[in-house]
C-alpha cells in the first residue's frame, strides 16, 4: 500500500472511531415518557423549567423518543440547591464573573425498570441579566449529559 493510501486508511479509521457509537441506532424506549421534576430545591426559580425542556427536547432530538405528558415511562429530574461562586473580580477585588452550578438525579422508570444516575452543569453569568442564558447553558450541558447517560444505558437493555 502506498503512504498515501495508508494515510487515507488511518484517517477513516480514525474518523469512524470517534464517530462509531453514533453508527449505532439509538435504543428504542418502546413507550412515551414523561419528564417530571419529582424534587427541586433550587432558588432560582428558571432552573426547573428551563431543565425540563432542555431534557426533553434532547430526548425526542437525540434519542428520538416521544415525549408525553401522559407517558407511561416517567424521567424523574431532581434539582439540589445551586451553587453560585464569583470566577473573576475587576482590579477593585469586586466580583465580574459567576457561576451558577446545578446539580441533582436522573431516574427512568420504565417496563425495563429503574435506572438512576448523577448530573452537574454549570453556566457563567457577567451580569445579573445573563442569568437566564447561565441557567439555560447549564440545563442544557445537564440535559447532553442525561440523553448521553440513557442511550448508554439503553444499549444495555
Amino acid at each position: 500500500m502506498s503512504p498515501a493510501g495508508g494515510a487515507a486508511l488511518t484517517l477513516a479509521v480514525l474518523l469512524l472511531g470517534g464517530c462509531a457509537y453514533r453508527l449505532a441506532r439509538p435504543p428504542v424506549l418502546g413507550e412515551d415518557v414523561r419528564v417530571v421534576v419529582v424534587a427541586n430545591d433550587a432558588r432560582l426559580v428558571r432552573s426547573q423549567a428551563a431543565l425540563q425542556g432542555a431534557v426533553a427536547k434532547l430526548l425526542t432530538d437525540q434519542l428520538g423518543w416521544r415525549v408525553s405528558p401522559v407517558g407511561s415511562a416517567r424521567l424523574e429530574l431532581t434539582l439540589a440547591e445551586e451553587s453560585i461562586t464569583h470566577t473573576a473580580i475587576d482590579g477593585r477585588n469586586i466580583p465580574i464573573r459567576w457561576s451558577i452550578r446545578m446539580q441533582g438525579t436522573a431516574t427512568l422508570h420504565s417496563r425495563r425498570g429503574p435506572i438512576t444516575t448523577s448530573w452537574a452543569a454549570t453556566g457563567f453569568v457577567n451580569a445579573l441579566s445573563d442569568e437566564p442564558d447561565a441557567i439555560n447553558q447549564a440545563a442544557g450541558i445537564a440535559a447532553r449529559d442525561i440523553a448521553t447517560w440513557l442511550e448508554f444505558a439503553g444499549q444495555a437493555w
